[in-house]
């Protein structure tokens, strides 16, 4: 396993060549090497044959090492916080004017299935509930709606997003299309925003 340990502190160069020649290629050979694609071997490999090191200065690298070394997510609740701060964090580049669909949940992680208490009509997103606050932020409106299913992990709640008609819809007045697993904003494509417009 790569690592530095506290009597070897890499800060420059050396921390992002590990980093990026090394630990990421490890990491990512847990594919090859998994026994099967439902191991969390498999995934670990997935998702960091999908994501690049976008730190570049080792010295940053390591202030972010130390900060994340400092965290702890064991208890469930420890692990809520994890998921609300990277939701949280996602909504503030949105709502920055910055592409928030850089990033995003790892495809193979999105084939877990978990239960939840979600409940969108509850959920507020500043003093407005959720369905009314995406309602607001979409536009052209669009007739999306909530639906709760029961799976055997337990309840789980689907968001429905019918397919654009007549103009592509856009989240803050910003339009974004599905690439793989990312979501870039339209206008960096014209050919497929031209593909589009031809369709509706």
């Amino acid at each position: 396993m790569c690592r530095f340990t506290k009597t070897r502190r890499g800060t420059g160069d050396d921390l992002c060549d590990m980093v990026n020649q090394r630990l990421f290629p490890y990491l990512a050979g847990f594919k090859q090497r998994a026994t099967g694609p439902q191991t969390i071997e498999y995934k670990i490999g997935e998702v960091f044959s999908e994501i690049k090191n976008k730190v570049q200065s080792g010295y940053n690298l390591r202030d972010v090492i130390d900060r994340v070394d400092e965290l702890r997510f064991r208890s469930q609740a420890e692990k809520h916080e994890l998921s609300h701060l990277y939701e949280a964090k996602i909504k503030n580049m949105g709502n920055a004017g910055r592409n928030g669909g850089e990033y995003y949940t790892p495809r193979p992680l999105t084939h877990e299935v978990v239960g939840t208490d979600f409940v969108p009509d509850v959920k507020k997103v500043g003093n407005q509930v959720l369905p009314l606050w995406l309602a607001n932020s979409l536009q052209p409106s669009i007739a999306f709606s909530f639906r709760t299913v029961q799976h055997p992990v337990g309840r789980v709640v689907l968001l429905e997003i019918p397919a654009a008609t007549g103009a592509p819809v856009a989240f803050n007045g910003v339009q974004y299309v599905r690439i793989g697993s990312a979501t870039p904003k339209l206008t960096e494509y014209p050919d497929r925003y031209q593909q589009l417009i031809e369709r509706l």
